[in-house]
């Protein structure tokens, strides 16, 4: 039997602007998620987590609490370097699921960024990503967020670019979750750790 989810539609707006690119990223280790408290699956139709509101944002993350612990990290993407894109698989077998590829680019290889590099080779993350219309999504809702690619590039001519660029891999039950950003960006504010520099 089919599900019936539908609740719903899409009116087109001739004034809406839309920008594309990814401006920041924010970052934490998914073993400081307190997952026990952390309540965003959608159980029933009509109803929804008690971490988001009546549209399913997201409107709090729970954070275990430890000595080492400092939260989400911040990661800041030049324009034009850095994207999201998410993927819906569908199966007839298996179910549906939705792949999203979190991809940033960093001008010049050099120390400070070749410790992240390194960092994405074996962690497991939670990703908070603000694009360039200013909306934050939530990827690692049902499995960490970990490396897929990434390279480290000198370039050959002079004119050609000296990066390193990452792919984070996102697999969930469905599309990205927004999250309910209040003034100042409250919910970002509460995880960053307050000596990060990109503390806003």
């Amino acid at each position: 039997m089919a599900c019936s989810t539908l609740n719903g539609g899409i009116v087109f707006d001739t004034c809406a602007r839309s920008m594309g690119g990814i401006n920041k990223v924010y970052l934490a280790n998914y073993a400081d998620v307190d997952w026990a408290n952390f309540d965003i699956d959608p159980k029933n139709v009509g109803e929804q987590g008690s971490d988001l509101d009546a549209d399913f944002r997201i409107t709090s993350i729970p954070m275990l609490s430890g000595a080492s612990h400092y939260g989400f990290f911040s990661f800041q993407v030049r324009k034009n370097t850095g994207s999201m894109t998410s993927t819906l698989n569908v199966d007839d077998n298996t179910g549906s699921s939705v792949s999203t590829d979190l991809v940033m680019d960093w001008r010049e290889m050099e120390y400070e960024k070749r410790k992240a590099m390194s960092a994405f080779l074996q962690g497991e993350f939670v990703a908070i990503v603000r694009d360039a219309n200013g909306h934050y999504w939530f990827l690692g809702a049902n499995l960490p967020v970990s490396a897929s690619a990434g390279t480290g590039e000198t370039g050959t001519a002079n004119t050609d670019a000296n990066h390193y660029t990452i792919t984070l891999n996102d697999v969930s039950n469905d599309w990205p979750f927004e999250i309910k950003v209040g003034t100042g960006g409250v919910v970002i504010n509460d995880l960053l750790d307050p000596t990060d520099p990109e503390h806003e």
